[in-house]
């Protein structure tokens, strides 16, 4: 009988049916499901109690032998189940982010049999039921892969994530949307750039405890993104104090340079990186009050030379990051978590003149500063009002300096040499370190509000989000001005007599401007039987613009979004599932959008005759070597007023969003496998960019018989927010005739743009086996296709993170033969990556290989300047038959594909003794091991400023890393 009462359990770790989506992005749930040979019991006593922190929560097993806990902080539990007549059954499992489902077997007590057949383990998949991506536990995955120690490299092991363009940082683009279509958090709080949505808050990776990456079928309480959201959890502290050392060292005498492309030497580029931190958690009251401490300086040293340029830079990032987390286990029905890090850095940055044939360092240019980050902090509050009913807040704040300023920036503008009949290419020949100076700041309010609620074969999640953010920015250019030396054929310069011909340009923007975006959400998880379950999902969301009055300028509101999603267990055991999902996300509108457009923007342009003689080459001039007369030419783009809230976008906008389809199928294996197959469509519907309306006002005008509107809207006057492509009514006060504001009907067929297009389709196959104390194993791969005419809210093509505001949709030439492969397509993605022991060493990979990007050629239009003098060649066409372009239509990527990138990544770590420590490691990651050297971008500029053929046309412009190496070393005390 001893033997009968032993603990036994068989943990079958399915995707329930009962799986649901009431957790939040900082806790967890977990379905139990009590079964004795294949039989549930209902009535058992079930418990689950947190080893670390002593946070236990206990009950019944219901009529259908199952219980559920929601609102589970992540971490090790011990799940307990007892009935009369059975025996006791207990084990450890982790629970993390998302929904888990165990199966319980009890053994009969009359059954001694029943202890050899029924136990076995099975992973689970640790994501929703309808979503798809991937959750990584941190601490427990560096230790075993090969991965670089920031989130974006996490977040591209992801079935179907791409790494996106240089420009941006590598960001990663999911499910074909551009990289600045996602959204960040830490325990709840949004950390994502609001100001253009590229990037998040600078957080070390020894903060975090889990990441959670979903890239398609979001539920209701996700929103503001259209591409994927990243949901990362912050360690925490237990009963148990520990201390931890962490180094890790990537130094530039074990890293292989790159190849050099034609205007950058990367050979000679030179990168040191030096993180180390100290964390300590404990408790302060034994399974009441927890903490948990970082403290991570970090020194980066890079260099970049430039051979066109004639220079080198050498940049330092000095940064102490801190960060702490509270939590608080008041009684046994509220959690109170508090959470606060800052990352504030400073980069500086110093340029020298250089000889690439001589390697010699000359004068120095010039010093200046980057001031970035700033501190957040993060309030969570979880009350279990009842056994079925659960109330979780969440307030926070989120705060980023932007700050670029420099010694020269007061007296020094920048100045461009672009007389190509001289040999000079955009050489910069100016001491001024800053091309713009700036002082801004981000901050961010958010509050979160749910309530969750178990009632019979329903749990139905009802929340409420809100945040208001401020955005400050001063920006001017170095020295007031903008000094271009061109050839005459250069854009603008149509008027100029003189040999060559100089462009002043003069910017500024700034002011202080509001947003408010707010959502309701509500989201059923229904059990319609023992097989089928659907998840029913509803978010409203309102999204206002504010310009630097003050004023509302852009108002998007009643965004109803449907999310609906079905799961079947086709055998009723839990291993083969199909589910389907449809669902509709929209995307805010981006600060940068007021800045530039409701900011008050003075831009304009004014081309005059070089009067004096300016020798070519690279040598270093100030303003008054070059000498202009009168301007020839005057080009306002902004006139520095900020122009009325109903003349910056057409009355009847609609949001930016995207429709999405998934049909899936996962198998649970005995043996530890989970396989899956996702097929994914995605159709971005509507967008929202600025788009010229001068051409169609004129149309208007004439139609109605209105004089004089040509002498307004003559060049680039009017930029209006809109969905391009469609009928648009716009009101203006500059219309001839009247006296106040009027508004007028805007035909799709006179704006002359195309509509929006963006498709995305992909098979993603998935595979993955949990670690069992001597090898795991997982990866995926993906055939996909990415097609249209619009990246989304950043533009690959020429670098820019204009959010809506890129070049897009400026023009309608712009657009001629703009639809083909976008810069994010890859027809084909495989990543694998594991461990195993061989020996003593722990050995892990980390494998990917992609498919090339596909390039068109970037020209000028045919028979003349096209669109506007001032874009040069930016058009998918080529302007003259004997240049790259061939004077003919190039549509977008078709004209050359770039190559396979593969990397192949490698780690050795070793236990071993250290003095007083009660677990130390070293580990050595060697990045790019066969150190490839594929080029991963190319030049897609054919012609350059309809003058020239571009040289770097065809040609590479950067390459993958070469191979480096890392040293980590852990301890703890």
């Amino acid at each position: 009988m001893s033997k009968l009462r032993s603990i036994m359990l068989s943990l079958t770790l399915v995707l329930f049916t009962s799986v649901v989506s009431s957790q939040t992005v900082t806790s967890g749930s977990v379905v139990i499901s009590v079964q004795s040979s294949d039989t549930s019991v209902s009535g058992a006593s079930v418990s689950v109690t947190n080893t670390g922190t002593g946070l236990s929560r206990s009950g019944e097993s219901n009529d259908s032998g199952s219980i559920r806990f929601s609102s589970l902080p992540p971490g090790q539990y011990t799940i307990s189940a007892s009935a009369g007549g059975y025996s006791n059954s207990s084990a450890d499992v982790r629970i993390s982010t998302g929904s888990q489902a165990y199966v319980v077997n009890l053994v009969s007590e009359d059954s001694m049999e029943e202890l050899i057949t029924i136990a076995n383990v099975v992973k689970l998949n640790s994501y929703e039921v309808n979503e798809t991506g991937i959750n990584i536990d941190v601490a427990d995955f560096q230790t075993k892969v090969p991965v670089g120690r920031d989130l974006t490299s996490i977040t591209l092991l992801a079935p179907g994530a791409v790494e996106g363009d240089g420009a941006f940082g590598f960001l990663p683009s999911f499910g074909g949307s551009s990289v600045a279509e996602n959204q960040y958090l830490v325990n709840g709080l949004n950390i994502t750039n609001f100001r253009n949505f590229t990037g998040f808050s600078n957080v070390p990776f020894e903060f975090y405890e889990t990441v959670d990456v979903k890239t398609g079928g979001f539920q209701a309480q996700y929103g503001k993104a259209i591409g994927g959201f990243v949901t990362a959890n912050t360690k925490r502290g237990s009963n148990d104090f520990e201390a931890k050392v962490n180094v890790s060292w990537s130094p530039d005498s074990l890293r292989n340079p790159q190849p050099n492309t034609r205007t950058s030497a990367l050979k000679e580029n030179e990168s040191d990186s030096l993180q180390y931190n100290v964390s300590a958690s404990g408790a302060i009251i034994q399974d009441k009050l927890f903490y948990y401490f970082l403290a991570a300086p970090t020194i980066n040293e890079f260099s970049s030379h430039g051979i066109t340029a004639g220079e080198v830079t050498e940049y330092e990032t000095d940064e102490v990051f801190y960060g702490g987390k509270i939590d608080y286990y008041l009684n046994d029905s509220n959690i109170i978590e508090l959470t606060y890090f800052t990352d504030e850095a400073e980069q500086t940055n110093e340029s020298s003149s250089w000889n690439a044939l001589s390697g010699a360092k000359g004068a120095s240019k010039g010093a200046g500063i980057s001031k970035s980050g700033g501190t957040n902090t993060i309030f969570n509050w979880t009350s279990f009002l009842t056994d079925s009913l659960t109330l979780e807040l969440m307030v926070g704040t989120n705060e980023y300096e932007r700050t670029v300023q420099a010694a020269t920036d007061a007296t020094l503008p920048p100045i461009y040499d672009n007389r190509r009949s001289l040999g000079n290419a955009f050489a910069y020949r100016s001491n001024a370190v800053n091309f713009y100076a700036s002082a801004g700041s981000d901050e961010r309010e958010q509050q979160n509000l749910s309530l969750t609620w178990e009632v019979g074969d329903h749990i139905i999640k009802v929340g409420m989000e809100s945040e208001e953010l401020t955005a400050t920015e001063n920006r001017v250019l170095s020295g007031g001005k903008y000094i271009l030396i061109a050839d005459p054929t250069y854009s603008g310069c149509s008027n100029v007599t003189s040999t060559y011909c100089v462009r002043i340009r003069s910017y500024s923007v700034g002011g202080e401007f509001e947003l408010d975006n707010s959502a309701f959400y509500i989201q059923d998880s229904w059990n319609v039987t023992d097989k089928l379950n659907l998840n029913l999902g509803w978010r409203s969301s309102d999204y206002k613009n504010m310009d630097a009055n003050g004023g509302t300028f852009i108002e998007v509101t009643d965004q109803s979004a449907y999310r609906l999603g079905a799961t079947y267990d086709l055998f009723g055991d839990g291993k083969d599932k199909i589910s389907a999902f449809i669902g509709k996300y929209y995307l805010p509108i981006a600060a940068n959008t007021n800045i530039r457009l409701a900011g008050g923007e003075n831009y304009v342009h004014t081309y005059h005759n070089l009067t004096n003689e300016v020798p070519g080459g690279t040598s270093i001039l100030t303003e008054g070597d070059i000498q202009y007369g009168p301007a020839v030419n005057t080009v306002v783009v902004g006139d520095g007023t900020i122009p009325p809230t109903f003349a910056a976008s057409t009355n009847n906008i609609e949001a930016m969003y995207q429709d999405e389809i998934i049909f899936g199928y996962t198998k649970y294996m005995d043996n530890g496998w989970t396989l899956g197959a996702f097929y994914t469509y995605r159709d971005l519907a509507s967008a929202i960019d600025d788009i010229l309306v001068d051409h169609a006002v004129n149309a208007y005008c004439e139609n109605e018989s209105i004089a004089g509107c040509p002498d307004v809207w003559y060049g680039p006057h009017s930029y209006v927010l809109a969905n391009p492509g469609v009928d648009s009514s716009w009101t203006t006060a500059e219309l001839p005739g009247t006296t106040g504001p009027t508004t007028i009907n805007l035909t799709a067929g006179d704006l002359a743009f195309p509509t929006v297009q963006r498709e995305y389709s992909a098979l993603d196959l998935t595979f993955d086996r949990a670690w069992d104390g001597e090898y795991f194993i997982g990866g995926s791969i993906t055939i996909s296709s990415n097609r249209g005419n619009y990246e989304g809210t950043v533009k690959s093509d020429n670098g820019q993170d204009d959010a809506g505001l890129t070049q897009d949709y400026d023009f309608p030439e712009f657009m001629d033969n703009a639809y083909g492969y976008l810069p994010n397509h890859r027809a084909f993605k495989a990543k694998l990556y594991g461990a195993t022991y061989i020996s003593d060493v722990l050995v892990g990979i980390n494998y990917r290989t992609t498919s090339p990007r596909k390039y068109g050629c970037i020209g000028n239009y045919p028979g003349g300047s096209g669109a506007d003098d001032n874009y040069g060649g930016n058009y998918w066409y080529g302007g003259n038959d004997s240049w790259a372009c061939n004077g003919v239509a190039t549509p977008r990527g078709q004209s050359f594909d770039g190559k396979w990138v593969n990397e192949f990544d490698l780690s050795l770590s070793k236990d071993f003794n250290f003095p007083g420590a009660k677990y130390a490691n070293v580990q050595l990651n060697i990045f790019n091991i066969f150190d490839f050297e594929t080029a991963d971008d190319f030049g897609e500029y054919g012609e350059a400023n309809g003058s020239y053929p571009d040289a770097d046309y065809r040609q590479p412009t950067s390459y993958q890393r070469g191979r480096s190496m890392r040293l980590n070393f852990v301890a703890k005390f």
